[in-house]
């Protein structure tokens, strides 16, 4: 508002109206004043409130910095331990097709050795004991055993005494 000029207050009543009227301006500033100050704080608790959720978020985000880098080294050690099993596997996948391969030998040999037994006692007139290749006698299966019992009822007997063996193929 404007100050009205000294010149133009002819009265009293003027200078006291142009007074009253500065005075209520003055008032109304005071109030506005009053309430931009309460706005100011309360912007300024906000403010706070905002800087203080920052600081927790940065300390979170920090946490889950340092979280993801132990993940990451926990990946980094978990493929390497991959890798090392992966050529374990490997060089044991080669070590069981060498092996299955000597064995496979061995067996054809084995066989071999047995025919060749049977042709040198053969060749003498001596009949081959049938042992297994540890030197023990052979035994023939339960199977083979019930089927050379003539008698019905000796076979029921046989069978009842090794019901269990022969079901599951001994």
């Amino acid at each position: 508002m404007e100050f009205p000029k000294a010149e133009g207050l002819n009265t009293l009543a003027q200078a006291r109206e142009a007074f009253t009227s500065l005075l209520a301006e003055h008032e109304a500033s005071r109030e506005k004043l009053s309430q931009s100050s309460q706005a100011l704080d309360k912007a300024n608790a906000e403010l706070e409130a905002v800087r203080d959720d920052l600081k927790a978020a940065n300390e979170m985000l920090d946490e889950a910095n340092t979280s993801i880098g132990s993940l990451n080294g926990q990946v980094k050690g978990a493929q390497e331990k991959e890798q090392t099993l992966s050529s374990d596997l490997k060089e044991a996948q080669e070590l069981n097709r060498s092996l299955e391969q000597k064995v496979s030998k061995l067996e054809a040999e084995a066989k071999t050795a047995e025919a060749k037994a049977a042709e040198i006692c053969a060749s003498v007139g001596v009949e081959p004991a049938q042992v297994t290749p540890g030197g023990e006698p052979k035994q023939q299966s339960l199977i083979e055993q019930l089927k050379e019992i003539k008698n019905p009822g000796e076979q029921m007997a046989f069978f009842r005494e090794h019901r269990n063996e022969i079901i599951r193929g001994h």
